[in-house]
């Protein structure tokens, strides 16, 4: 998630035409910060492909450093 990540988890919840699904993150820490944001632990997930088993998205918003974008 990192910080432009929970910026993003603050639009995107209060967007009227958005429902996030599910937030990933490798980092513990990163995910607890997003769950002290107030999202739902079962939103919350440590591995990309179990997300999007589980939720099955329509679209991604995807927040890594430039470097990580390629391999997601």
């Amino acid at each position: 998630m990192g910080w432009w990540g929970r910026d993003w988890t603050a639009v995107t919840r209060s967007a009227a035409d958005v429902a996030p699904v599910a937030y990933v993150d490798s980092s513990p820490a990163a995910l607890a910060a997003t769950a002290a944001l107030g999202v739902p632990d079962e939103l919350l997930f440590a591995d990309l492909d179990a997300a999007l088993r589980a939720a099955e998205p329509e679209a991604a918003l995807v927040t890594t450093g430039l470097a990580a974008h390629v391999p997601v």
